[in-house]
């Protein structure tokens, strides 16, 4: 038998290394270990303290093998952090001396779950129009109930039994939020606009001396596009410009991210009518950037707006 100063050290010691392979994992598997942080500390000072006193009894046997499996669990990388939850609840729920921790960790994993759907509301909010989203939106609005549920659950088993299915649904969503996000071109030429205005079918279509159309994109920084668009339908003229053009994404018109200008006939210089709200989704391919809006103002109602239009040759593949 050791001295109990030598076991002391020993456990120290332990206590020291536990410590360590605490901050070299946090390095390895921020994500779990920030939320399993604590129940991770007690798991890791219970085996240290096993260790240090080990009898070879069947119980303490028992005791380890389900605090490594515990360890390890945090530590698996492909294991999410519900999946995480649910398996440290049938490994650990029945010692009394981790009901405090596992709460907790329990509480901060419900959190990062809730924020990844509250994510993706954001993300479903941004999706162009198209039957996808229609089935991303209807996914998503049926994950409510269960969302509201999760929010109220009381401790750690009561939110592993809702956690784990609600965390495997928004992954499934995220495929079809992925899918509705890439846009098909519109149906119109390159160099083309589309638009159905206070009625009226709007089509332009050609850039060049033929036409006094002009379809502009330029890089004025190094991180965005300024794309301007002015078209001409007979008498009517429409102009649209987005002056911030970065990632695949909506431009609002209340947000000064988009505008677009309205005149009815050019020639008898009728007032312009500028849009107030509205919203344009854009993306863009190596050597194009087309889109879909629609807006409104004041006497103006612009539906199934669309246009392609070609990038100059030096930011192509840009």
């Amino acid at each position: 038998m050791q001295p109990r100063s030598c076991m002391a050290t020993a456990f120290f010691s332990r206590v020291s290394l536990a410590c360590g392979l605490l901050m070299l994992a946090f390095s390895c598997h921020a994500a779990s270990l920030q939320i399993f942080a604590v129940v991770f500390g007690q798991i890791t000072n219970d085996i240290a303290l096993i260790e240090s006193t080990f009898d070879n009894s069947p119980a303490q046997k028992e005791a380890l093998a389900a605090l490594v499996r515990a360890r390890s669990v945090i530590l698996d990388p492909g294991m999410r952090d519900e999946q995480a939850l649910s398996t440290l609840i049938e490994l650990l729920g029945s010692n009394s001396g981790y009901e405090a921790s596992l709460n907790e960790s329990a509480g901060s994993a419900r959190a990062a779950v809730l924020s990844q759907y509250d994510v993706m509301g954001m993300r479903v909010a941004d999706l162009p129009p198209s039957r996808k989203t229609t089935v991303a939106v209807t996914r998503f609005n049926a994950l409510a109930a269960d969302a509201s549920a999760l929010a109220q659950a009381q401790q750690a088993a009561g939110i592993a039994a809702l956690l784990a299915p609600f965390g495997r649904r928004l992954a499934s969503l995220e495929t079809v939020v992925a899918q509705a996000k890439t846009m098909p071109k519109p149906r119109v030429g390159l160099n083309a606009a589309r638009a159905r205005i206070n009625g009226r079918r709007f089509a332009s279509a050609g850039a060049g001396r033929p036409t006094p159309n002009e379809f502009a994109v330029t890089a004025e920084g190094n991180l965005y596009l300024d794309l301007s668009c002015r078209v001409v339908d007979g008498e009517r003229v429409v102009t649209f410009r987005l002056p911030v053009l970065m990632e695949d994404v909506s431009y609002a018109v209340e947000q000064g991210l988009a505008s677009f200008i309205y005149t009815e006939d050019i020639f008898r210089a009728t007032p312009e009518i500028a849009a107030t709200s509205g919203i344009f989704f854009v993306q863009r391919d190596r050597n194009e950037i087309y889109g879909i809006f629609s807006v409104a103002g004041p006497g103006l109602e612009v539906k199934d707006g669309r246009f392609r239009i070609q990038l100059p040759r030096e930011l192509r593949g840009r």
